[in-house]
């Protein structure tokens, strides 16, 4: 391997897990355009690779978060297991969908999550105060089975973009749930060790994973993931996401335009 394609992993990885372990979104909102836009790997090899660093980032974050008491295993793993089945369907499906296509649902995908990211940053607090807990579903029954429904649509949407769906868990954990933003990082960090996991298996299968490459990017991400952890569970993260999400936005784009280049 170049010095230069290992220095570049190494950085991304990092970068990666920073993301995760700041906002609990999914850091392959970054590995996925940049492997395919800057270092040549194919759509399905570089979100193979994105989902190894999201089972590594992930279970660093998760644990960072737990020791600090902002992880919560029991409901977690209820929104983890319809993860599992749906990022398996979704994995199957990506995998028979024209690379162009699927650079096409990404770029669109990346394009919001950066306007999520950006008004989860100027108006986090205020998401928090206006819908914490608030979908009322009346019983403790009602509430696991749409969790376990939530699930499924997040795990499906791993399985096609490699995307944890950081974001949709956290919705799920805020709005459903009623938790503090910190406890939503932390359980949706743990839920993304499930979903990514299942969804490798098919990429495997058919033969996109560089597992090398995925290694070097996962361990980085782990040094990321720990010390963006720490330092998020310290402070305000407002201007943290918006910072992130013009970062976001800018992949997004930049992956969209070389669609029709």
């Amino acid at each position: 391997m170049e010095p230069f394609i290992l220095v570049a992993l190494l950085m991304i990885g990092l970068f990666a897990g920073a993301i995760t372990g700041l906002t609990g979104s999914s850091g392959v909102s970054v590995v996925v355009p940049i492997l395919a836009l800057f270092l040549g790997f194919s759509m399905y090899a570089a979100i193979g690779a994105s989902l190894l660093v999201d089972i590594m980032s992930s279970l660093v974050v998760s644990m960072t978060y737990f020791r600090s008491g902002n992880t919560d295993l029991r409901h977690g793993l209820w929104l983890a297991l319809g993860g599992v089945s749906g990022a398996q369907l979704g994995a199957h499906f990506a995998v028979r969908v024209p690379e162009v296509g699927l650079a096409a649902v990404f770029g669109v995908s990346l394009l919001i999550t950066g306007v999520a990211l950006w008004r989860k940053g100027y108006a986090l607090d205020d998401l928090i105060e206006r819908y914490g807990g608030q979908l009322d579903l009346s019983t403790q029954a009602r509430v696991l089975a749409a969790t376990i429904g939530f699930g499924m649509i997040i795990g499906f949407i791993t399985g096609i973009l490699g995307a944890s769906g950081g974001l949709g868990a956290l919705a799920v954990l805020i709005v459903v749930m009623g938790y503090s933003f910190r406890k939503a990082v932390g359980t949706s960090t743990f839920i993304m060790m499930f979903t990514a996991a299942s969804a490798i298996i098919p990429y495997q299968l058919y033969g996109y994973m560089m597992w090398y490459h995925a290694l070097i990017l996962g361990a980085a991400a782990m040094v990321g993931g720990n010390l963006a952890a720490r330092y998020a569970n310290r402070t305000d993260l407002a201007m943290l996401a918006r910072v992130i999400a013009v970062a976001v936005l800018v992949l997004g784009a930049l992956m969209m335009v070389t669609i029709f280049l």
